[in-house]
């Protein structure tokens, strides 16, 4: 397993990279998110881009990154910010850190495969609409057994074609 930091994922999201960290549940995904955020936002100085952290399973019915974006600041109380950040999103001033990609699907009772496919792609094409509109890194954190397979988990979230400039992180646990 290659070791990473959080400072060494900071610097990669700051190029621009895209990272999926995965994990089961407990594993420290959430806090591996938090310190990353924290470690950005106490850099900010040197980053020309703001941390914006969002909790997906608060955002379970946002198919868009609009919403997803309305939605977070709003249940902070914060909705006057929207067209600010939207403004940010856009421009590449936002470093995008989505943590839950895995709790924010409906439960799927049928057992056609490509019928699931289809319903996780659906539930997590807020998320893919985020990551499309980035023009800076965006971390992603979830339990990888939400997908059946890495490819339809880089496929979903729209990361399938941009390959050479993502990566994935497994935790297996954070001391």
């Amino acid at each position: 397993h290659k070791k990473y930091t959080y400072e060494k994922i900071a610097k990669a999201l700051l190029d621009g990279q895209h990272g999926i960290l995965t994990g089961d549940y407990g594993t420290g995904k959430s806090r591996c998110v938090k310190e990353i955020y924290t470690y950005l936002s106490n850099n900010i100085q040197n980053a020309s881009a703001y941390p914006l952290a969002i909790n997906l399973k608060d955002h379970w019915s946002s198919s868009n990154a609009v919403g997803i974006i309305a939605d977070h600041l709003g249940g902070l109380g914060l909705s006057t910010s929207i067209d600010n950040t939207i403004k940010l999103l856009n421009a590449g001033h936002l470093i995008l850190l989505l943590d839950g990609f895995d709790e924010i699907g409906t439960q799927i009772h049928d057992p056609r495969i490509e019928d699931r496919k289809s319903v996780r792609k659906k539930a997590v094409s807020g998320v893919r609409d985020l990551i499309h509109k980035s023009n800076r890194g965006c971390l992603i954190a979830g339990r990888s057994h939400f997908f059946d397979s890495q490819d339809e988990m880089l496929e979903s979230l729209g990361l399938s074609n941009k390959l050479d400039n993502s990566y994935q992180i497994v935790v297996i646990g954070i001391n």
